[in-house]
């Protein structure tokens, strides 16, 4: 056997006992038997005398299988390490979102405890100018009895039960608001009411503002334009005026019908709208008496001499600007100063226009008007001849109703032209 067959076959043997022994024997043959230098540069084409790195190998062979396992240890760890940083994350948002709901909670309660004091008490016209005017009641009167004193918080009180509150005990005055504003300031909107009509009811007369807020009773008519209208309910002084028809169930109402029972009586809304219309057109203080008994006819009189029939609200904003066009005699066209009658503005025709008519009746228009509460008309049952078709002008035609066909220019009626009695 020559001398290199007996190299390898010694270099196998040592592969084969390196591979049977263990980690620790294997550290403990590292230490007890040191590794062999380092093999010299042998010539070409020569094998060295012996072999110099069999021990070497089998130690490079082990270290590779521990370093296998490390890795797989490794691997291992970050696979635990990431599940849990995801529940660590989550463990943190929710740490940071209680910490700022008590950070929020905390400074609620040291705003209502320490913050935001009442310091003072402002009083303004509903222009938002500082005012003195309050009507017939002091500054005093109100804040006594207003629920909010000075060094409560600013926001300790609801505004609306407030103003609810001073709105009842102080009838005389039409509107009441209250503002907050910053840091300690309790702003009061106040704004006197005027005696604008009056109503009878089954307990006597009502005075009511011009937001139709009872303001007062009384035994005998006031000397105030008549508000004719069913009455719902009869408030008290201090509440608002609600018109519409009672109505009586024997039986207990259903949901459905409960709901129902809450919709605006078409008297309240008719009488609503008629007082926002007579107002922006300017003409509401020349306003006699005014009549939504039958939401379908309802009419008014001007200056006690002349009863304007408007039918329904339909086109509401047309039929008032053409009838004041009329009733003040804008262009000398319409009627005079000395005219007393029926000015019925109710008759449309199928192109949108209106066919006003005037005719002429007795004086005692108020009276027979304060009389007729059914709404109807006694004129109307006369007959009326069409007076010359007109239109407002053209530049009040686009705030016609948009569910109305749009009237188209026609020249201005003349209502000395229009029918009166023979």
């Amino acid at each position: 056997m020559t001398t290199r067959k007996k190299k390898a076959m010694k270099k196998k043997q040592a592969q084969r006992t390196a591979q049977r022994r263990s980690a620790p024997q294997q550290a403990a043959g590292r230490q007890r038997y040191p590794a062999a230098r380092p093999p010299l540069a042998s010539r070409p084409g020569h094998a060295p005398a012996y072999d110099q790195d069999a021990g070497q190998s089998a130690a490079n062979d082990a270290q590779g299988v521990a370093k296998k396992k490390r890795v797989r240890r490794k691997k291992e760890h970050v696979r635990i390490t990431q599940a849990e940083m995801r529940r660590r994350r989550l463990r943190r948002r929710i740490l940071a979102v209680i910490l700022l709901l008590l950070a929020v909670t905390a400074g609620i309660l040291l705003s209502v405890t320490l913050l935001f004091r009442v310091s003072a008490f402002e009083f303004q016209d509903p222009s938002g100018t500082v005012t003195t005017d309050i009507g017939e009641y002091t500054k005093e009167e109100i804040l006594q009895t207003l629920e909010v004193k000075q060094g409560d918080n600013l926001f300790s009180f609801a505004t609306n039960q407030q103003e609810e509150l001073l709105n009842v005990h102080f009838p005389l005055l039409e509107n009441v608001e209250i503002r907050r504003r910053m840091p300690g300031t309790v702003v009061l909107r106040v704004q006197p009411a005027q005696e604008s009509f009056c109503i009878q009811t089954s307990t006597g007369w009502l005075i009511l503002s011009r937001q139709c807020k009872v303001m007062a009773m009384s035994g005998t008519q006031p000397a105030l334009p008549l508000l004719i209208g069913p009455v719902q309910t009869v408030p008290q002084v201090g509440q608002t005026l609600s018109l519409g028809t009672p109505e009586v169930q024997d039986t207990a109402e259903t949901p459905e019908e409960s709901a129902l029972s809450t919709v605006v009586p078409p008297e309240q809304t008719a009488l609503v709208q008629m007082l926002a219309a007579l107002e922006q057109h300017g003409i509401l203080d020349q306003v006699t008496h005014l009549d939504v008994t039958d939401p379908e006819q309802v009419y008014f009189g001007y200056q006690d001499r002349i009863r304007v029939t408007l039918g329904t609200l339909n086109q509401l904003d047309y039929k008032l600007k053409f009838a004041v066009h009329l009733l003040q005699n804008e262009k000398g066209n319409g009627l005079t100063e000395t005219d007393r009658g029926v000015l019925d503005m109710s008759i449309i025709r199928s192109d949108g226009s209106i066919r006003p008519t005037f005719k002429q009746s007795d004086p005692e228009l108020t009276d027979r008007v304060a009389e007729n509460t059914d709404g109807t008309d006694d004129a109307a049952s006369d007959t009326q001849t069409d007076g010359q078709s007109g239109d407002v002008p053209d530049k009040n035609v686009d705030d016609t109703s948009a569910d109305e066909p749009t009237p188209e220019p026609q020249a201005e009626p003349s209502a000395q032209d229009a029918a009166k009695p023979e």
